[in-house]
């Protein structure tokens, strides 16, 4: 007792509250980027690469690039590439001084939302910042496409082996 007062339970004190709230969302939070099993940065020991070598840049089609338009005709029309590379394992870099490039997983196809607005159909993969001078370990799936964000940086992509 504190000035003939009985003390409050712990059960009704806030920041007891909020000390259970941060446990539980801990729990069941991802606990790093690096859980991801098909993206990892890559490590700095030689790796075999196989002779598949490109570059793609997000405003030219290349080899493998594919206009997409998503809502055409429209005030939120689209324009971008979808690059349908061949499935493998690469090593991506971005050899660019400053910047970064969200590189995207998409799977073949185009959803369409109840209000009538298309939209890419994402890849269970998460996509991933690649931050100048980076490197990282990817998987591209059978039946995936790769977007990059708008902008003038470009990737090389070197097929492991």
């Amino acid at each position: 007792m504190k000035n003939g007062k009985p003390r409050k339970s712990i059960l009704k004190r806030w920041w007891f509250w909020v000390i259970v709230a941060a446990l539980v969302v801990g729990m069941f939070s991802p606990k790093s980027k690096t859980d991801q099993p098909t993206v990892e940065p890559a490590k700095e020991s030689p790796v075999q690469t196989s002779n598949l070598s490109f570059t793609l840049s997000p405003n030219e089609a290349g080899a493998y690039g594919e206009e997409m338009i998503l809502n055409a005709g429209t005030e939120d029309e689209y324009h971008f590439f979808a690059f349908h590379i061949p499935a493998g394992d690469y090593r991506v870099s971005y050899n660019g001084t400053k910047g970064a490039v969200q590189l995207s997983f998409c799977k073949d196809g185009i959803f369409t939302r109840e209000d009538g607005i298309e939209e890419v159909i994402t890849a269970e993969q998460k996509p991933i910042v690649v931050m100048a001078g980076e490197t990282y370990n990817v998987r591209i799936d059978e039946g995936q496409y790769v977007k990059l964000s708008d902008g003038t940086e470009w990737l090389t992509f070197e097929k492991l082996a």
